[in-house]
């Protein structure tokens, strides 16, 4: 990534922070974990200030995609197992879009996506 945003670039996600709103159940606690991780190995630090504010989307789209019927998960056996694979894909996809839309939005590339519009497209 580095080579791509240049040394300006790279001196904005080192200047920038962020903070994570709305962390209300294991599900977005999971998903950013994964923001988190991603943020701050791009070099931001967390702030409850931060220039870049991150939400989770209403948890009932959440529950919409991890509450397929069976026939439409792959890998869901009877014990459940499939669907806590399912829950933690989602909290992995979540979290990392959202790292990525805020390093477009701390380094000045293109807009900020939805994370609520992409999951909606989703389903």
């Amino acid at each position: 990534m580095v080579y791509e945003i240049g040394d300006e670039g790279v001196r904005k996600l080192l200047a920038a922070s962020f903070a994570v709103r709305g962390c209300t159940d294991v599900r977005t606690d999971a998903a950013f974990a994964w923001t988190r991780e991603y943020l701050f190995r791009a070099g931001l630090e967390e702030n409850p200030d931060g220039d870049v504010q991150l939400s989770m989307p209403d948890s009932a789209i959440l529950d919409c995609l991890s509450t397929k019927p069976e026939s439409e998960r792959s890998n869901v056996d009877a014990s459940g197992e499939g669907a806590s694979m399912l829950d933690e894909a989602i909290a992995a996809i979540c979290g990392c879009y959202l790292a990525a839309e805020a390093i477009k939005e701390v380094i000045g590339y293109g807009e900020r996506g939805s994370l609520e519009e992409a999951l909606r497209a989703a389903l």
